[in-house]
């Protein structure tokens, strides 16, 4: 139940060597100006081709004014997360609301995006706001993690920049506000200040079983479960597991955690994710997760939203998203990947043809993940491979038109037809003909273990400005205990597995043949 709370406590750590006492600014946009590379550790598989602005959200004595810019024709989402991460809320390129003005606001029994119906007036009635849209959480808690593509060259990157710097936040404190009777809340009881350091006590971090608990002990009672129905049940819950009301957690005399977590927290999980309704077959070895109960907003499953927390935080719902795998790895027989498993061994992905991507606002990407699930290191620091990667045929003519950084390098475009990406050992330097088409691997196949992880990642903006945004997937593994604290789990362990995401075409439910 708990476990997006530690989940979301990696993502407020400091860097080493950083003062303990820093705080992470709440209620303020922290726009990341560069893309994510292997040196960035706070989200597990990043995207490479969006920028992000992280917006930590405290209502417990304001409410806030956001003003979100017109993202134009390139793909952009602001999603608005619950304590737990449950991604409750959208605003941006695929929703019906794309831009403008919005108040946010607490509400537990009344909460989403709602139409813009309403002014709010100031107490000495000098300035009246009128908004796009009204933003209720259902927690006092949040987050946003706002995304923005980019084509990762200088000059793009300074617009999706003065677009980050468009974004502006203000508060309203709670006892100098007034409403009209469509914007007023249900009033709530007293809620204490956020504070992000207390996720970087030790009591808090390891070990983790322990640390999730005592989290879940101190902010269950501040942040309930979505659905009112659930609250004495989960309430009920955590008192038996030793949760006290005072915020603090003791074990339970009698109680084997250890135990407890394997035969009940993980293989819950892992029941669910071999439950075959979980899934839904696309064919051709491909499938996905059903997106009515593994995907997004979790609402009352708490297993699921354990499952994609600890494998793919903070993912969208499925009207932002889809995340489809690629699972037939034991045949090579009737499929066009070819992997290679032992060290020394390569990986082709072949693509029948070149995937189309509407001009200026869809892209596609291949991610390389490490065991850990971040961008594996590497001296060409490449990691992914899209349609602005510079792409070759194998007659040497680029695959797409334009590329490159500053001055998009123009080059002679071959007559569509099937392509290969290398996947390979970062340290083995492949033929010339190849390094354009190269994704590095990590050496010897990933470590000990031989573990490392490869997304495909496809955007579309459909008509109607429909944005799939993707961001990552995982199937039948471990549930992400090796890699936080040593863990025990029980669950299937992928040796060097990797997944691929794919979107779907303009036109309906027309699948790209990989």
């Amino acid at each position: 139940y708990g476990f997006s709370l530690y989940a979301f406590g990696n993502l407020v750590q400091l860097p080493a060597g950083s003062d303990p006492d820093t705080n992470i600014p709440l209620n303020q946009p922290i726009p990341q100006r560069q893309l994510r590379n292997a040196e960035d550790k706070e989200i597990v598989r990043p995207n490479a081709d969006t920028l992000y602005t992280n917006l930590f959200i405290d209502l417990s004595e304001n409410d806030l004014i956001l003003d979100v810019p017109n993202f134009g024709d390139r793909n952009g989402v602001v999603p608005f997360y619950d304590f737990y991460r449950s991604n409750f809320a959208n605003l941006g390129s695929a929703s019906t609301i794309t831009h403008g003005r919005f108040l946010i606001q607490y509400d537990p029994s009344n909460y989403g995006i709602f139409p813009p119906d309403t002014t709010t007036t100031t107490p000495n009635n000098t300035e009246t706001e009128t908004y796009d849209g009204i933003v209720r959480m259902p927690t006092p808690y949040g987050q946003s993690i706002i995304r923005i593509v980019t084509s990762n060259t200088t000059s793009d990157l300074s617009l999706v920049n003065a677009l980050q710097d468009q974004f502006s936040l203000r508060l309203i404190p709670h006892n100098t506000t007034t409403t009209t009777t469509s914007t007023n809340c249900t009033p709530q009881p007293r809620i204490p200040p956020l504070n992000l350091t207390t996720f970087r006590d030790p009591l808090y971090r390891t070990p983790l079983p322990e640390a999730v608990l005592h989290l879940t002990a101190k902010y269950a009672p501040l942040n309930l479960p979505l659905i009112p129905s659930h609250r004495p049940i989960i309430a009920q819950a955590l008192a038996n597991a030793g949760c006290h009301p005072n915020g603090t957690w003791t074990l339970p005399t009698g109680t084997n955690l250890t135990a407890a977590v394997r035969a009940r927290a993980n293989a819950s999980a892992a029941a669910l994710m071999l439950n075959p309704s979980s899934t839904h077959d696309l064919g051709a070895g491909w499938s996905v997760l059903s997106e009515e109960e593994l995907v997004g907003d979790f609402d009352g499953r708490y297993v699921a939203r354990y499952v994609v927390t600890a494998t793919g935080y903070l993912a969208l719902t499925s009207d932002q998203a889809m995340y489809p795998s690629y699972n037939a790895v034991q045949t090579e027989t009737n499929i066009t990947i070819k992997r290679r498993t032992e060290p020394g061994k390569s990986l082709l992905v072949h693509f029948s043809r070149r995937p189309p991507v509407k001009k200026d606002v869809g892209f596609w990407s291949i991610n390389m993940y490490g065991a850990d699930l971040f961008f594996v290191s590497n001296e060409q620091g490449v990691y992914a491979l899209g349609d602005r990667s510079g792409l070759r045929f194998p007659d040497g003519k680029f695959v797409y038109s334009s590329f490159g950084d500053d001055e998009e390098e123009e080059g002679e475009v071959g007559e569509d037809g099937p392509f290969e990406i290398l996947i390979q050992d970062k340290d083995v330097l492949p033929p010339r003909n190849w390094t354009g088409n190269w994704l590095p691997a990590p050496s010897a196949g990933g470590g000990e273990d031989g573990e490392w992880n490869c997304e495909f990642l496809v955007f579309f903006l459909l008509c109607v400005f429909f944005f799939f945004f993707f961001f990552f997937f995982f199937f039948f593994g471990r549930f992400i205990a090796d890699f936080y604290d040593g863990l025990q789990c029980d669950g299937m362990l992928l040796k060097k597995s990797f997944f691929l995401v794919v979107g779907m075409s303009i036109r309906g439910l027309r699948w790209l043949t990989l």
